[in-house]
């Protein structure tokens, strides 16, 4: 089988048939880089609140 970057190939043979099974090598967002773009967000939004609830 041709080897392609980012692509894994399985072949999955019955009685009567054959399948080809193409799945996507996909990386997940590291944990730590979510909670930083999160954190400033969330405050952001309690700022707002604080300010909204003092008027």
């Amino acid at each position: 089988m041709p080897l392609m970057s980012g692509f894994d190939f399985d072949v999955i043979f019955g009685d009567t048939f054959a399948n080809l099974v193409i799945t996507e090598s996909v990386s997940a967002v590291p944990v730590p880089a979510a909670i930083f773009l999160f954190a400033p967000a969330l405050l952001g939004f309690i700022g707002i609140r604080r300010r909204m609830s003092q008027r």
